[in-house]
């Protein structure tokens, strides 16, 4: 085909096609963005020694970073056993609300808003009554929409392995 014998007709459906392909682009960037882009969390639990004017305390560490591309609230801390433990116990899934003990200390309780990009640090007591007391698959935490973010299990294997340094073998 040369240029000379292109008809407007020929034109004008090049253009309808052309701007077709653009709304439906711009129709699946929108569903994406309303329901597939969520917020994605990053969690870190540890074993920290917090260090006072008189002598020093352990305690086990939740970070929470926000990561984008919008604000999530986090509700509660959530602790998951393997599908072979949760086939035989009472739980399947265990929820913690967290209120810091010092209100007046950094650390934050929850529910707490996390803009992007804004951290939040919760801290459980650590002793032998603790949650490494039992063994774990998952630990993280959930937001408002109820998803779960689960910090990686080295991190998690990290602190039971802490726990059994300092109080014995878990259960």
């Amino acid at each position: 085909m040369n240029l000379q014998t292109i008809t407007a007709a020929q034109v004008a459906i090049f253009l309808s096609a052309l701007s077709l392909a653009v709304s439906f682009t711009a129709l699946g960037w929108n569903i994406y963005k309303e329901l597939g882009l969520k917020a994605r969390i990053k969690v870190a639990v540890s074993v920290i020694e917090m260090i006072y004017a008189e002598h020093r305390e352990k305690r086990v560490m939740f970070y929470v970073v926000n990561f984008g591309p919008g604000a999530v609230f986090v509700t509660s801390l959530t602790l998951k056993k393997s599908w072979w433990q949760r086939r035989r116990s009472e739980y399947k899934t265990k929820f913690y609300s967290l209120i810091a003990e010092d209100r007046t200390a950094s650390w934050d309780s929850l529910p707490i808003k996390l803009d992007v990009g804004q951290q939040g640090r919760f801290v459980v007591p650590y002793d032998a009554e603790c949650f490494l007391k039992e063994k774990h698959s998952r630990a993280g935490v959930m937001d408002s929409f109820e998803r779960y973010h689960w910090a990686r299990r080295k991190r998690l294997r990290r602190a039971e392995k802490q726990y059994e340094k300092d109080f014995g073998r878990a259960t």
